[in-house]
């Protein structure tokens, strides 16, 4: 009786090792020597579980936007119980509703490496347009004496703030950055009578 197949793990340790580090060095930086270091496996073992370097890349993008899908669902949820924009504005603030920045973080290294994987930007894009769709409808709902430009100008700005502060979170900015976000969000609520 041979050993039992380890390739649906190994490959999980890859990608998890390959997304941690294009978090933090970006598409062009994750380098097979840095995502072998952070899988505690070998090269020629990445390469075997999961391919070369644009397999990890079409992977990773795939892994991404299910999350980043799952994320929305799981946001849309929350507000079908506690509907509105403020309660949009609140739980995306919230530290409940905080992503996970690493995830969020490779997402943005893929965004920025679309000149080189241009087959990246429809999945991505399709992620972020849910993602303000999503918004723009919870804003509809509260401000329906709003013209559709309003409703989409408030919906944009308060998902722009949200993953503004989500971004710079990583770089360490001021401590009442992400408050003063919050409240420019909850303004831009209040600015439709939401």
């Amino acid at each position: 009786m041979g050993r039992p197949s380890m390739q649906k793990e190994r490959e999980a340790q890859v990608l998890d090792a390959f997304q941690s580090v294009v978090a933090i060095y970006g598409v062009e930086g994750a380098t097979l020597e840095r995502v072998a270091q952070a899988s505690g496996l070998k090269r020629p073992l990445i390469r075997h579980h999961l391919g070369n370097r644009d397999d990890l890349v079409d992977k990773l993008a795939q892994r991404v936007v299910e999350q980043q899908i799952a994320a929305v669902d799981q946001l849309e949820a929350a507000l079908t119980e506690y509907p509105g924009t403020q309660n949009l504005v609140d739980t995306l603030f919230s530290a409940h509703g905080r992503g996970d920045r690493q995830l969020n973080n490779a997402y943005q290294a893929l965004v920025a490496a679309i000149e080189h994987y241009p087959m990246l930007r429809a999945p991505l894009l399709s992620v972020m347009v849910r993602f303000y769709d999503f918004a723009n409808q919870v804003v509809a709902q509260d401000a329906q004496g709003a013209s559709k430009e309003e409703v989409r100008a408030v919906a944009h700005g308060i998902v722009d703030l949200y993953l503004t502060t989500d971004v710079l979170a990583q770089r360490l900015p001021p401590e009442d950055w992400a408050h003063a976000s919050y409240e420019g969000a909850r303004r831009l609520a209040k600015s439709l009578s939401c």
